[in-house]
Protein backbone atom coordinates (compact mmCIF):
# COMPACT_ATOMS: atom_id res chain seq x y z
CA UNK A 1 0.00 0.00 0.00
CA UNK A 2 2.90 2.17 -0.51
CA UNK A 3 2.64 5.02 -3.28
CA UNK A 4 5.03 3.33 -5.55
CA UNK A 5 2.57 0.23 -5.75
CA UNK A 6 -0.06 2.62 -7.13
CA UNK A 7 1.25 2.52 -10.53
CA UNK A 8 0.77 -1.13 -11.93
CA UNK A 9 0.18 -0.23 -15.30
CA UNK A 10 4.04 0.59 -15.66
CA UNK A 11 4.87 -2.44 -14.44
CA UNK A 12 2.63 -4.46 -16.75
CA UNK A 13 4.19 -2.52 -19.87
CA UNK A 14 7.67 -2.90 -19.03
CA UNK A 15 7.01 -6.69 -18.63
CA UNK A 16 4.93 -6.64 -21.90
CA UNK A 17 7.59 -4.53 -23.58
CA UNK A 18 10.00 -7.28 -22.57
CA UNK A 19 8.19 -10.30 -23.30
CA UNK A 20 7.00 -8.59 -26.95
CA UNK A 21 10.99 -8.26 -27.74
CA UNK A 22 12.25 -11.90 -26.82
CA UNK A 23 9.43 -13.43 -28.28
CA UNK A 24 10.22 -11.12 -31.40
CA UNK A 25 14.05 -12.67 -31.13
CA UNK A 26 12.28 -16.21 -31.19
CA UNK A 27 9.60 -15.73 -34.35
CA UNK A 28 12.22 -13.70 -36.36
CA UNK A 29 14.74 -16.67 -35.53
CA UNK A 30 12.69 -19.38 -36.27
CA UNK A 31 11.21 -17.58 -39.81
CA UNK A 32 14.30 -16.73 -40.89
CA UNK A 33 16.15 -19.76 -39.51
CA UNK A 34 19.03 -17.97 -37.54
CA UNK A 35 20.91 -20.64 -35.26
CA UNK A 36 22.23 -17.34 -33.55
CA UNK A 37 18.68 -15.87 -32.62
CA UNK A 38 17.14 -18.73 -31.66
CA UNK A 39 20.32 -19.63 -29.11
CA UNK A 40 19.69 -16.15 -28.02
CA UNK A 41 15.92 -16.31 -27.45
CA UNK A 42 16.87 -20.02 -25.32
CA UNK A 43 19.21 -17.79 -23.18
CA UNK A 44 16.90 -15.13 -22.54
CA UNK A 45 13.99 -17.43 -21.60
CA UNK A 46 17.03 -19.21 -18.97
CA UNK A 47 17.77 -15.46 -17.77
CA UNK A 48 13.70 -14.97 -16.88
CA UNK A 49 13.69 -18.84 -15.55
CA UNK A 50 16.56 -17.58 -13.73
CA UNK A 51 15.13 -14.41 -12.15
CA UNK A 52 11.79 -15.98 -11.25
CA UNK A 53 12.96 -18.76 -9.44
CA UNK A 54 15.47 -16.10 -7.48
CA UNK A 55 12.26 -14.02 -6.85
CA UNK A 56 10.67 -17.45 -5.34
CA UNK A 57 13.53 -18.09 -3.18
CA UNK A 58 13.60 -14.48 -2.02
CA UNK A 59 9.78 -14.51 -1.10
CA UNK A 60 9.81 -17.84 0.43
CA UNK A 61 12.95 -16.45 2.43
CA UNK A 62 11.25 -13.59 3.41
CA UNK A 63 7.69 -14.66 4.29
CA UNK A 64 8.33 -15.14 8.00
CA UNK A 65 8.60 -11.11 8.21
CA UNK A 66 5.62 -10.17 5.53
CA UNK A 67 3.41 -9.58 7.73
CA UNK A 68 5.59 -7.11 10.05
CA UNK A 69 6.18 -5.49 6.24
CA UNK A 70 2.56 -5.22 5.51
CA UNK A 71 1.36 -4.01 9.10
CA UNK A 72 4.23 -1.30 8.81
CA UNK A 73 3.61 -0.39 5.38
CA UNK A 74 -0.34 0.10 6.63
CA UNK A 75 0.71 1.88 9.45
CA UNK A 76 2.96 4.89 6.51
CA UNK A 77 0.20 4.57 4.46
CA UNK A 78 -2.67 5.20 7.21
CA UNK A 79 -0.59 8.17 8.42
CA UNK A 80 -1.16 9.80 4.73
CA UNK A 81 -4.77 9.44 4.99
CA UNK A 82 -5.75 12.84 4.62
CA UNK A 83 -2.67 14.01 2.44
CA UNK A 84 -3.19 11.80 -0.63
CA UNK A 85 -6.35 10.30 -2.45
CA UNK A 86 -4.42 7.27 -3.76
CA UNK A 87 -4.01 6.02 0.19
CA UNK A 88 -7.92 7.44 0.52
CA UNK A 89 -9.18 5.25 -2.53
CA UNK A 90 -6.70 2.29 -1.30
CA UNK A 91 -8.45 2.50 2.23
CA UNK A 92 -11.84 2.87 1.64
CA UNK A 93 -11.35 -0.27 -1.36
CA UNK A 94 -9.74 -2.68 1.18
CA UNK A 95 -12.37 -2.10 3.74
CA UNK A 96 -15.30 -1.96 1.32
CA UNK A 97 -14.60 -5.33 -0.48
CA UNK A 98 -12.83 -7.05 2.75
CA UNK A 99 -15.31 -5.87 5.40
CA UNK A 100 -12.47 -4.85 7.59
CA UNK A 101 -11.88 -1.67 9.57
CA UNK A 102 -8.45 -0.08 10.17
CA UNK A 103 -5.05 -2.04 10.90
CA UNK A 104 -6.36 -3.90 13.48
CA UNK A 105 -9.47 -2.41 14.26
CA UNK A 106 -11.39 1.13 14.16
CA UNK A 107 -9.56 2.22 16.60
CA UNK A 108 -6.37 2.60 14.75
CA UNK A 109 -8.48 5.86 13.32
CA UNK A 110 -9.14 6.89 16.32
CA UNK A 111 -5.51 6.82 17.44
CA UNK A 112 -4.77 9.25 14.59
CA UNK A 113 -7.42 11.67 15.01
CA UNK A 114 -8.84 11.09 11.79
CA UNK A 115 -12.74 9.89 11.77
CA UNK A 116 -13.60 6.39 11.21
CA UNK A 117 -14.35 6.52 7.17
CA UNK A 118 -17.80 5.11 6.27
CA UNK A 119 -16.33 2.27 4.04
CA UNK A 120 -15.74 0.88 8.19
CA UNK A 121 -19.43 -0.01 8.26
CA UNK A 122 -21.56 -2.05 6.37
CA UNK A 123 -25.15 -0.94 4.42
CA UNK A 124 -27.20 -1.28 7.85
CA UNK A 125 -24.74 0.79 9.92
CA UNK A 126 -22.80 -1.86 11.83
CA UNK A 127 -19.13 -1.51 11.78
CA UNK A 128 -16.94 -3.96 10.97
CA UNK A 129 -14.97 -6.05 13.68
CA UNK A 130 -12.04 -7.38 11.84
CA UNK A 131 -8.96 -5.46 11.20
CA UNK A 132 -7.79 -5.00 7.72
CA UNK A 133 -4.15 -6.73 8.54
CA UNK A 134 -5.62 -9.92 10.22
CA UNK A 135 -8.28 -10.01 6.80
CA UNK A 136 -4.96 -9.79 4.02
CA UNK A 137 -2.73 -12.38 6.23
CA UNK A 138 -5.92 -14.60 5.74
CA UNK A 139 -5.86 -13.81 1.72
CA UNK A 140 -2.33 -14.13 1.77
CA UNK A 141 -2.40 -17.68 3.21
CA UNK A 142 -4.90 -18.79 1.18
CA UNK A 143 -3.69 -18.03 -2.35
CA UNK A 144 -0.42 -18.88 -1.41
CA UNK A 145 -1.02 -22.81 -2.94
CA UNK A 146 -2.73 -20.72 -6.20
CA UNK A 147 0.22 -18.62 -6.50
CA UNK A 148 3.05 -21.33 -6.13
CA UNK A 149 0.94 -23.40 -8.21
CA UNK A 150 0.78 -20.84 -10.74
CA UNK A 151 4.55 -20.39 -10.52
CA UNK A 152 5.30 -23.99 -10.68
CA UNK A 153 2.89 -24.08 -14.19
CA UNK A 154 4.85 -21.37 -16.02
CA UNK A 155 8.28 -22.61 -14.84
CA UNK A 156 7.57 -25.74 -16.10
CA UNK A 157 6.21 -23.84 -19.84
CA UNK A 158 9.36 -22.12 -19.66
CA UNK A 159 11.46 -24.97 -18.78
CA UNK A 160 9.93 -26.49 -22.25
CA UNK A 161 10.05 -23.41 -24.26
CA UNK A 162 13.92 -23.47 -23.32
CA UNK A 163 14.20 -27.20 -24.33
CA UNK A 164 12.47 -26.47 -27.29
CA UNK A 165 14.14 -23.56 -28.21
CA UNK A 166 17.64 -25.22 -28.28
CA UNK A 167 16.14 -28.38 -30.54
CA UNK A 168 14.96 -26.19 -33.15
CA UNK A 169 18.55 -24.43 -33.49
CA UNK A 170 19.93 -27.94 -33.77
CA UNK A 171 17.46 -28.44 -36.08
CA UNK A 172 18.41 -25.47 -37.83
CA UNK A 173 22.10 -26.00 -37.96
CA UNK A 174 21.94 -29.68 -38.79
CA UNK A 175 19.70 -28.51 -42.28
CA UNK A 176 21.83 -26.13 -43.50
CA UNK A 177 25.36 -28.20 -42.35
CA UNK A 178 23.37 -31.08 -44.51
CA UNK A 179 22.87 -28.10 -47.06
CA UNK A 180 26.18 -26.45 -47.23
CA UNK A 181 27.41 -30.48 -47.91
CA UNK A 182 25.21 -30.72 -50.97
CA UNK A 183 26.50 -27.83 -52.41
CA UNK A 184 29.91 -28.38 -52.07
CA UNK A 185 29.46 -31.88 -53.18
CA UNK A 186 27.91 -30.37 -56.25
CA UNK A 187 30.57 -27.79 -56.90
CA UNK A 188 33.39 -30.29 -56.47
CA UNK A 189 31.51 -32.98 -58.84
CA UNK A 190 30.84 -29.54 -61.27
CA UNK A 191 34.75 -29.08 -61.25
CA UNK A 192 35.55 -32.02 -62.01
CA UNK A 193 33.48 -32.44 -64.76
CA UNK A 194 34.94 -29.19 -66.24
CA UNK A 195 38.60 -30.86 -65.35
CA UNK A 196 37.46 -33.48 -67.50
CA UNK A 197 35.98 -31.92 -70.17
CA UNK A 198 39.47 -29.78 -70.49
CA UNK A 199 41.74 -32.80 -70.60
CA UNK A 200 39.81 -34.25 -73.45
CA UNK A 201 41.52 -33.86 -76.81
CA UNK A 202 39.10 -32.70 -80.08
CA UNK A 203 38.87 -35.70 -82.17
CA UNK A 204 40.94 -34.35 -85.13
CA UNK A 205 39.14 -34.14 -89.18
CA UNK A 206 40.60 -35.52 -91.91
CA UNK A 207 39.70 -33.96 -95.11
CA UNK A 208 40.85 -36.62 -98.19
CA UNK A 209 40.88 -35.13 -101.67
CA UNK A 210 37.63 -35.75 -104.57
CA UNK A 211 38.63 -38.56 -106.84
CA UNK A 212 36.91 -36.95 -109.22
CA UNK A 213 38.61 -33.93 -108.74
Amino acid sequence: MEDHFFSPAALLVAIGIIIFFVSLIGCVGAVKGSTCLVNIYGLFLILLLILEVAAAIAAYSMRGNIGDYIHEAMKDSMDKYDENHYVVEAWDGLQCRMQCCGIDGSSDWDNRNITVPETCFSSSGVEFDFGCHYRLMNLISESALLVGTAAICVAIVQALGIVFAFMLAKSIRRIKTAEERKRQENRARLYEQLARGNDEKPTPVIYTANSSA
